[in-house]
């Protein structure tokens, strides 16, 4: 067990905060570990079959992240939000999906 300051983790509307000790080699990242979606957005209604999809969030990345944050005693960050594409109540489009893109990487699959 290490002698050097620990981090605590905390959870936070976009962010999580793994606990670890500041003196590992290891600083453990996840984006897009979970689906939900910021407050004030939602699903376009042609990206809602994206939900549960690898579209949506990297499945599994927030258990596995976990894992080795807690076996490693390493801190670490999971993002809490989505990255399917989503507008505004108001109308403006924010971290949308391009339909080329999704085409294009849905061709190789």
């Amino acid at each position: 067990m290490s002698k050097h300051p620990r981090v605590d983790s905390s959870i936070h509307d976009a962010y999580e905060i793994l606990g670890g000790f500041l003196d590992t080699k290891l600083f453990l990242t996840a984006e897009h570990a979970e689906e939900r979606v910021p407050e004030g957005f939602h699903f376009r209604p042609e990206d809602e079959r994206l939900r549960g999809t690898h579209w949506a969030y990297d499945l599994g990345v927030s258990e596995l992240t976990r894992e080795l944050s807690e076996a490693l005693e390493a801190p670490g960050v999971l993002a809490r939000f989505t990255r399917a594409g989503m507008i505004r109540p108001q109308g403006r489009r924010v971290l949308v999906l391009s339909k080329l893109s999704l085409l294009r990487d849905c061709a190789g699959d």
